[in-house]
């Protein structure tokens, strides 16, 4: 795993999950033509937690995160960093 090149050694970045989860894994999968039942099968969720992740009832957890952000190629990661000063 890369780390950041400011980062000291042996500490990596913390991330979390992108605010726009839902709005980015919805059009990733529309953008590839799939179905939530396809990209269920994919990483072997239901479709319910598809359906979830998208409207927003469930945030997905890291394990979940990167699956979809593999089948999906789509980033849905931020630093911590990030999130932090655009709330202030």
């Amino acid at each position: 795993m890369a780390r950041h090149p400011k980062a000291p050694r042996g500490i990596e970045p913390e991330f979390d999950i992108d605010p726009d989860y839902a709005l980015l894994v919805r059009r990733a999968r529309e953008g590839l033509g799939l179905t939530q039942e396809n990209l269920g099968r994919m990483i072997n969720v239901k479709p319910s937690v598809i359906s979830h992740v998208e409207t927003g009832k469930m945030k997905p957890d890291m394990f979940l995160a990167r699956a979809l952000m593999h089948s999906l190629k789509v980033n849905l990661l931020v630093r911590s960093a990030e999130l932090d000063s655009a709330t202030r």
